[in-house]
């Protein structure tokens, strides 16, 4: 998401709070060669933006006017939410495991925001250095970004908020922690092979178009998945296509795997028991989060809907390509070059474990 989304012309100012007070204007980007944050003013408050499958889908699609301020003044209007952003939930996931289901399921909770994917923490994870020199900056912009998405609604009072990131979002783990230490985290994952089928039925196999331009920008794709780095460029064909795919997985168990031993409290689940055992992890997760567990029945009818309906990824708007089983085996012959993740079903350390039914 950026600016450049948007034809638009200059038309004036506004007043700094209505920022604040004007339950219609959300955090949309960044604009960080120009040192601005772009707020959009859209047809929808947040909480019916909230509603839809992808915050930052919903934001563009109804988006009005926009609005920038500089860094400075963004830092400034973070400062001014007096309300602490206490009971903050994250979650984390190698995407295409149940994160947008779990995201909608935490939403039908009384008196919480749930946000799915509001692309500003995407962007922000594109612009930390590897050697962390602009750490400092970065948490700035995660706790006055954060605390101005879950801003104050006069309509409506929140005692928690929800934010769920896209795949790479677990790159700014550790950063969130620091700048929100009593937030309770989430981690769901997948077994690798129907992950990598997931991303193959609903975005297609990989083109030698992307691979080209991945390999012509791949200092930026590094910074969001740094294994890529090492892995272009190489000669595009259907195996190294498909495990562009296993790559991103794979990063982003290895990540979660790092944030455990460094101690940043995170609860593993698995999408297989979320789909097998629903009653029982949302149980176990909202006694986690500190939610009644009188929510829990409403939460679990959630899960029986297509969470994507009406985006993108909808379940009527998958690709038509599939993997194969030597697709599958190619998986696994990738993984086994691993020091520590190599298997397809690789448990994490810090999984929530289910008795035997």
């Amino acid at each position: 998401m950026s600016v450049a989304n948007f034809n638009s012309i200059s038309d004036g100012t506004i007043e700094t709070r209505s920022i604040l007070e004007n339950p219609r204007i959300s955090l949309y980007c960044l604009d960080d060669r120009q040192q601005q944050a772009v707020f959009v003013e859209t047809q929808l408050d947040t909480i019916a933006l909230s509603d839809r499958p992808f915050f930052y889908q919903a934001q563009f699609e109804t988006a009005q006017r926009l609005i920038t301020l500089d860094y400075n003044e963004l830092h400034q209007l973070a400062d001014r939410i007096k309300k602490r952003l206490s009971n903050l939930i994250l979650i984390y996931s190698v995407g295409r495991c149940g994160s947008t289901l779990l995201s909608k399921a935490l939403g039908q909770s009384e008196n919480k925001l749930s946000l799915s994917e509001p692309d500003v923490f995407s962007q922000i994870v594109n612009l930390r250095e590897a050697n962390g020199s602009r750490d400092r900056d970065i948490l700035k912009l995660i706790e006055s970004c954060a605390r101005i998405l879950c801003k104050p609604i006069a309509t409506q009072s929140f005692i928690r908020w929800a934010i769920k990131f896209r795949g790479l979002g677990i790159g700014i783990a550790d950063l969130f922690h620091q700048a929100f230490p009593d937030a309770r985290s989430i981690f769901l994952y997948r077994h690798a092979e129907d992950t990598v089928t997931s991303f193959v039925r609903n975005f297609g196999i990989p083109t030698p178009e992307i691979f080209a331009a991945i390999e012509q920008n791949i200092e930026y794709h590094s910074r969001a998945i740094p294994p890529l780095k090492s892995y272009f460029p190489i000669e595009y064909n259907r195996t190294n296509a498909i495990n562009f795919y296993t790559i991103r997985w794979l990063w982003f168990m290895e990540r979660y795997v790092q944030l455990y031993h460094q101690s940043i409290p995170m609860q593993a689940i698995r999408y297989e028991d979320l789909r097998d055992r629903s009653r029982e992890v949302i149980s176990a997760i909202f006694e986690y989060l500190n939610i009644p567990t009188s929510e829990v029945e409403k939460a679990c009818q959630v899960l029986t809907t297509d969470s994507q309906a009406g985006s993108m990824l909808a379940n009527d708007k998958a690709s038509r390509a599939k993997v194969t089983p030597q697709d599958t085996r190619d998986i696994r012959r990738f993984l086994q070059h691993h020091p520590e993740i190599q298997r397809p079903d690789f448990q994490v350390p810090g999984t929530l474990l289910l008795g035997n039914c």
